[in-house]
């Protein structure tokens, strides 16, 4: 039997490339966005410096989950937008500490996507050469946007639906992709730019065993488990965090609320379309743990849970916590 203490926490990076407008036959006079894509997605899948290992568990590889163009039909002119969203799943490592590393990285990959433009150039004698690649995050994409006329006011005015779009069934993420182009065909940027930011679901980490002000006592608990488990001769493993992300992300923050401002400030959607209050969430201040049943094949063709487990071990092991729960509580 498994009890995880706490859980992965998990963001999701959205990138945007923009482009340069140019045929297919003059591939140099112009910058594809899909290449940009490309070249950062190759760079970032599977980094391991985007994973991290607080004690002996390690969290999982990020990789990317979306990849396209936003082209409308087929022509014979290249992509002057691509979008993707890659699966970071993290533990302790903070969303700027994260941010900072796909910043630091994609600075390098399109640097060189940049200077390998740049001596295909020179080789076929082409002139003056392309602009380099501008790197900005989402936030300083709006800031960028609230310097031009009209400030503030520059965001209501342009005219995208995002409501509307959710409604008709599109995702966050893929709102989120639109919205960052919306933004930067009003801008009218003539040069290559990359836009990093956030899009919903987020998931803060979470471990039971690092709250604070808890009164509930969880070594206790894990105790009570493997007692009760130990009448029936099972023995119990526990792990410091559930991998697969679930629920125990919302009832307690391990920082203050302020700390995870940064995934706040970057999510590409707007405040009343993903509404995640986590100041509520850091008054909750509920410890939890996961003893679901154990299983295997995970959202796979032959997923399935061990039935004594899931029928009888887990809902008696509630039953009789419930009888007794007052015994865990911390007396102030």
């Amino acid at each position: 039997m498994v009890l995880h203490i706490g859980t992965v926490g998990k963001i999701m990076p959205v990138v945007v490339t923009q482009g340069i407008l140019t045929y297919m036959k003059e591939l140099l006079k112009g910058v594809n966005a899909l290449s940009q894509l490309i070249q950062l997605a190759s760079t970032l899948d599977l980094y391991p410096a985007l994973t991290d290992q607080p004690g002996q568990e390690l969290s999982p590889l990020p990789t990317w989950s979306f990849l396209r163009d936003f082209m409308e039909q087929y022509d014979v002119s290249t992509a002057l937008y691509a979008a993707g969203y890659l699966n970071v799943l993290h533990l302790q490592q903070t969303p700027q500490e994260l941010l900072n590393i796909i910043i630091e990285q994609a600075s390098k990959a399109l640097s060189d996507f940049d200077g390998q433009l740049k001596s295909l150039q020179e080789r076929e004698g082409l002139s003056p050469e392309l602009p380099s690649t501008r790197i900005l995050t989402y936030q300083e994409l709006v800031a960028l946007c609230r310097q031009q006329e009209g400030g503030d006011a520059c965001l209501p005015a342009i005219d995208f639906k995002e409501k509307e779009l959710l409604e008709n069934g599109e995702s966050y993420q893929m709102v989120a992709f639109k919205w960052i182009i919306a933004i930067l065909e009003w801008l009218a940027m003539k040069e290559p730019v990359v836009v990093i930011g956030f899009a919903p679901p987020y998931y803060p980490a979470m471990n039971s065993r690092h709250l604070q002000d808890s009164l509930i006592r969880i070594e206790q608990v894990i105790q009570d488990y493997q007692n009760f488990l130990a009448r029936d001769h099972w023995q119990l493993m526990v792990k410091e965090y559930f991998k697969g992300i679930c629920d125990m992300s919302y009832t307690a923050l391990e920082e203050s609320s302020e700390a995870y401002q940064t995934v706040l400030d970057s999510l590409a959607v707007a405040d009343d379309t993903y509404e995640l209050d986590l100041k509520a969430i850091s008054e909750l201040n509920i410890p939890s743990i996961n003893l679901g049943p154990w299983g295997k094949e995970l959202h796979r063709r032959g997923e399935r849970v061990y039935a004594s487990e899931f029928q009888k071990t887990v809902p008696y092991y509630l039953i009789y916590l419930l009888h007794h729960f007052k015994d865990l509580i911390i007396n102030e």
